[in-house]
């Protein structure tokens, strides 16, 4: 059988009130509420994953200390994932100890990489349709009924 942590993930208890929580769940008056704060890269990141952590931060206001974790993940798979894309271009086949030409392993490690920052994107609203699920504060709903309906 599945656990308590199996199925769809759980809407944050913001999005719901948003909504209107069409599904009529109980809402979590107390959800925890992340502690103010800077979100700090983390010293094991390399240039271009430290280049990608101010990148995202700038343009995505809604991270938090609390999901630096995940971004430092989504950045590191990012500086991976153009590393071996690099290298899977410059190569994109190699030759066997017993000369039999395959492709470069750099394409796998890419392949992987990118379903790493793919699933930290999405945990952090980096994807349009995870983003989709977020509210930005601004009344956009009214102002495109003003336009249509007015």
């Amino acid at each position: 059988m599945g656990s308590s942590k199996s199925g769809r993930k759980k809407k944050p208890t913001l999005l719901k009130w948003v909504t209107g929580n069409p599904g009529r769940r109980p809402i979590n008056p107390s959800e925890p509420e992340p502690a103010p704060g800077k979100v700090l890269a983390p010293d094991w990141l390399d240039e271009e994953a430290k280049k990608k952590w101010a990148e995202v931060l700038e343009n995505c206001h809604w991270i938090t200390s609390a999901d630096g974790d995940v971004l430092a993940l989504y950045c590191d798979s990012y500086s991976h994932y153009m590393k071996a894309q690099r290298l899977s271009i410059k190569t994109p086949l190699v030759k066997t100890p017993e000369g039999k030409m395959i492709k470069n392993p750099a394409r796998t490690a890419r392949n992987e990489a990118f379903h790493q920052m793919r699933s930290a994107g999405s945990e952090l609203g980096l994807s349009p349709s995870s983003r989709a699920g977020i509210s930005s504060g601004t009344e956009k709903r009214d102002s495109i009924a003003e336009k249509y309906f007015s």
